[in-house]
């Protein structure tokens, strides 16, 4: 019989779901300020009306929260869903009507942001698999890669600054190698064991829910740094 899940393996699989859907938004965020055809990155909404022609077009792809989001003036709220649709259509790139992203090459710009977009779906989206170290390392190798091929592809489709590609290689990094640090808290393992409680740990843009069970023995405050803990490594303080 396998032995149960600890709390610190599941604090440390979130970790890596966070960095893998940060990861994205940082790349993504970065492709769109430069590729952006607007030109101006404080009247995106504007811009996606005027190009649209029509409220009924702007609402079919903007829906309420991220119109809300566009007109914050505040990018790094912008999700990777977001993100995504604003580069296929108001970016420049290839058709995604008329050229499926997904199935052009492997390495073609607009099949790495599908890839990378695709990623973060698939981490963001299955709370109940727990991940072993090699697991979680391989999922942060697998995006720091999709990253740093994408700010290369960049390069080949428009003007980018060498101290730009410089500092987004070291955010990539800061993000894959804080997530590989494990949790290491001093509560022991076996004081959370199987769930008589939940505690509901909201993370990142799409504030998806990660289950965290505490054992009836464990005291409130010792939950209270559990999650003051968890809420550190996500970035949140």
């Amino acid at each position: 019989m396998a032995p149960p899940v600890t709390f610190k393996e599941r604090l440390n699989t979130v970790k890596v779901r966070h960095a893998i859907v940060q990861g994205g938004q940082v790349i993504m965020l970065f492709v769109f300020n430069i590729l952006f055809l607007g030109g101006d990155l404080k009247d995106v909404s504007g811009y996606v009306h005027r190009t649209l022609g029509s409220n009924t077009k702007y609402n079919k792809i903007i829906n309420k929260t991220q119109h809300e989001k566009l007109n914050s003036g505040d990018s790094s709220s912008w999700d990777v869903s977001l993100l995504f649709q604003l580069l296929q259509k108001f970016c420049g790139l290839k058709d995604p009507n008329v050229d499926k992203w997904g199935s052009l090459g492997g390495g073609s710009l607009e099949n790495l942001l599908q890839q990378i977009k695709e990623l973060r779906n698939d981490m963001a989206h299955d709370m109940d698999t727990i991940y072993s170290k090699d697991v979680r390392d391989q999922k942060l190798e697998e995006i720091r890669n999709l990253c740093y091929e994408t700010l290369r592809k960049l390069e080949d489709k428009a003007p980018v600054s060498q101290e730009d590609i410089y500092e987004h290689h070291r955010l990539i990094d800061s993000i894959i190698e804080d997530a590989k640090e494990d949790i290491n808290e001093t509560i022991p393992d076996e004081n959370i064991r199987h769930a008589k409680s939940a505690v509901e740990i909201r993370v990142a843009e799409g504030g998806y829910v990660a289950d965290c069970f505490v054992d009836d023995s464990m005291e409130s405050s010792d939950i209270d740094k559990l999650i003051s803990s968890f809420w550190k490594y996500a970035g949140r303080e």
